[in-house]
């Protein structure tokens, strides 16, 4: 895991690992690292480390745990720019869990010497060693005290790289920095060092002794290897992504680097791009209207358009989602816009909003009463001809249960089997006879038509109820069948007094 951070002590960048460990998520980027709550115990001072980085350009290690008690190694070393200027701090936290617990002195190597020293004679034998020396390769003060360095451990300090230093670099020069050596240790593994050399000379002693210090880079060039390799991550991200992005100076507010996706979107090369602003790929109306963008990105550090028109090189009209923020800070600071077609997506809703117009304007125009339900059987919506026919008003009706309507009078058992059927099976109902006498209309005769909607999900999310009142219908159907009978019951008098 890798945090880098500005010169401010604010997030620039992390790897993923990083985002896992630490529980960072990509809306970090630009807040000051000790503002946020770190997946890690053990770390009140971890403003003051930063500022004795950036002030000492030393690097400080430390020990933390996360909250789950696995300890690992926090290293911040201050990095430079090419022109060699301070830039801010690198954070690397490596897994040293198994280490802690299985080596009883790995903490007693951290708080006395950070790094392994040797004292050689003028015939590379030790003279002395640290304790961190001993623990970190290894190695006994019996085996090591007076013997050749080439012989310690086996040999495994008969390292070419070393003899040179030693043997040619050091005799023409009276100290060594930063002397690079990677070599497999017997006892340790494969190990990448820095050996600094110092020549020392004693009084008028003819015989200088050699302090040789010793720095494990194995973590740090591992972290540096992992940081370049997220980087080409990012880059393989950025080139593969199906939405547009742009890089842009946070200062001259131009372009540096464009993506193919948005290349590829707006119809202009990756080139063309480069040097221009952003009005002047079409994302903003005129040049005002770009710098007040800026100013206020700038402010807040980050911008959101949902749908902002956007014109193509060939003229084409766009809509897109235009989301842009500031990462870094001072000289390095740089703003990435990340830019997505949403016309697709805009063009589907006008037509879903024409499609629900539609569907209301049907609905109002039905001469049947009907009614929209939701799976909590609530009114959603109802038509003229049910508030007419029901004597009920809009506010009287949605939102309410539909058992509620009108002081209890739907609620008909009939009504809910015909509901619960619907759901419960998810399966239209069609002429559903119902009848039931309302206090302020009298006995009715309904023939109801449920649906659900979707009608192909299992899950329903609406339920379409149209209500035809029949009642004059059947008292109609009643009133003939009882003229019929009597018409029939007068023949038959009729034809039994003609026999007569």
């Amino acid at each position: 895991p890798i945090v880098m951070l500005g010169p401010d002590l604010r997030v620039r960048r992390f790897t993923s690992a990083a985002e896992k460990l630490l529980n960072l998520v990509p809306a970090d980027v630009g807040r000051p690292l000790v503002d946020l709550k770190l997946n890690l115990d053990n770390l009140t001072d971890l403003e003051s480390l930063l500022a004795e980085v950036l002030d000492t350009v030393r690097v400080k290690d430390r020990e933390v745990r996360d909250k789950d008690g696995r300890w690992y190694s926090l290293r911040l070393r201050p990095y430079k720019t090419r022109d060699n200027k301070i830039d801010g701090v690198v954070a690397v936290l490596i897994d040293v869990d198994a280490l802690k617990r299985a080596n009883a002195y790995t903490e007693s190597i951290v708080a006395t010497v950070r790094e392994p020293l040797l004292v050689l004679d003028a015939n590379l034998r030790v003279r002395s060693a640290s304790d961190s020396f001993f623990q970190t390769y290894r190695v006994a003060p019996e085996e090591t005290i007076g013997r050749p360095l080439y012989d310690l451990g086996n040999g495994q300090w008969n390292i070419p790289e070393l003899r040179r230093l030693l043997e040619e670099v050091l005799p023409q020069a009276s100290r060594v920095e930063d002397f690079e050596v990677e070599h497999e240790i017997e006892t340790i593994g494969k190990k990448t060092m820095l050996l600094n050399a110092r020549r020392l000379v004693q009084g008028s002693g003819p015989s200088p002794s050699i302090l040789l210090a010793i720095e494990d880079i194995t973590a740090r060039k591992r972290a540096e290897t992992d940081l370049k390799a997220s980087e080409a991550r990012y880059r393989r991200l950025f080139e593969a992504a199906k939405d547009g992005i742009l890089i842009l100076d946070a200062h001259a507010a131009t372009i540096t680097d464009a993506n193919p996706f948005i290349a590829e979107m707006l119809g202009y090369s990756q080139d063309e791009f480069k040097g221009k602003e952003l009005w002047q790929i079409g994302l903003f109306e005129d040049v005002e209207a770009s710098k007040a963008a800026m100013r206020e990105l700038q402010e807040k550090r980050y911008i959101r358009y949902e749908d902002l028109p956007l014109e193509t090189k060939a003229g084409r009209r766009i809509n897109v989602e235009f989301v842009s923020n500031v990462y870094g800070e001072d000289g390095n600071a740089g703003i990435q816009c990340n830019v997505r077609d949403i016309t697709q997506r805009r063009e589907t809703e006008q037509a879903l909003t024409k499609a629900l117009v539609y569907a209301d304007d049907i609905i109002a125009t039905l001469r049947e009463p009907f009614l929209v339900l939701n799976v909590d059987l609530r009114v959603k919506t109802a038509n003229r001809s049910f508030y007419d026919s029901f004597h009920v008003t809009e506010g009287e009706t949605e939102n309410r249960l539909v058992y509620d309507l009108g002081n209890g009078q739907w609620d008909i058992p009939a009504l809910r089997t015909l509901l619960d059927r619907v759901l419960s099976r998810n399966e239209s109902v069609h002429d559903f006879e119902v009848e039931h006498t309302f206090p302020s209309l009298g006995r009715k005769t309904m023939l109801l038509n449920a649906r659900p909607f979707p009608s192909d999900s299992k899950h329903p999310e609406l339920i379409l109820l149209a209500v035809e009142d029949v009642s004059a219908v059947r008292e109609r159907a009643d009133e003939l069948v009882e003229a019929n009978t009597r018409k029939d019951e007068f023949l038959a008098t009729l034809a039994h007094e003609l026999r007569n």
